[in-house]
């Protein structure tokens, strides 16, 4: 399937079930958590590779985060764990709770996503996105027609989702520097309605997460 618009396209490579929860933000390596004995066994795996680390439970303080590399970071209390192929490779302390704010006054009530591009910043709120300079001057916005439920930004284009009440579908639109729209993607769930909850893009490549399922296309244009 190939699906185009004005200057992108996109070919679907392949697409499954993908019920994981804890993911890396490229989409390649997910974490499956476990309790055992009064220990916590965390597993970590990829396309071909799986290893996993066992930690003694010291309070509900507690919390697990992949990066790209499949890079383990498990938060204890005050401190992080940071692991690699099964081995801690360093602490360091946990990160303070940050708030998230637009730089500059935003049109709607409130804010569900901030990205910072080379010109400046991506805010999303829950139907509008506003793209700002570093002065705080509007460049564009683009209105979403549903319930803004992801944004990305890969270096070169902006990449938001949305999700449609009436349809029970979701979007995902590519934008360009300037606001333009370059490609959409539509997307439907069995049985209930469609949420993309995390995108990755890089050079050809983009990964879709909705509803439960992987989406791997090919980019060109």
């Amino acid at each position: 399937m190939v699906i185009s618009l004005l200057s992108l396209s996109a070919s679907l490579l392949w697409s499954r079930a993908f019920p994981k929860q804890i993911l890396s933000p490229d989409l390649r390596w997910w974490a499956e958590v476990s309790a055992e004995a009064g220990s916590l066994r965390v597993r970590v795996s990829s396309e071909g590779r799986t290893w996993s680390v066992s930690l003694p439970f010291e309070g509900p303080d507690f919390g697990v985060s992949l990066e790209e590399g499949g890079v383990l970071k498990v938060r204890q209390g005050e401190r992080v764990l940071v692991f690699e192929d099964g081995r801690l490779v360093r602490r360091e302390p946990a990160p303070k709770p940050s708030k998230l704010e637009p730089p500059f006054p935003f049109p709607e009530p409130f804010v569900r996503f901030v990205r910072k591009t080379p010109w400046g910043y991506l805010v999303a709120g829950p139907r509008l996105l506003v793209a700002y300079s570093e002065a705080g001057r509007e460049l564009w916005r683009f209105r979403a027609p549903g319930s803004v439920s992801y944004l990305a930004w890969d270096g070169s284009r902006a990449w938001l989702a949305w999700g449609e009440r009436e349809t029970g579908e979701a979007r995902l639109v590519a934008l360009d520097e300037g606001g333009r729209e370059l490609l959409r993607l539509n997307f439907e769930a069995e049985g209930e309605p469609a949420f993309v909850a995390r995108v990755w893009s890089e050079g050809r490549e983009l990964r879709v997460l909705c509803s439960r399922v992987l989406y791997v296309y090919r980019l060109e244009g």
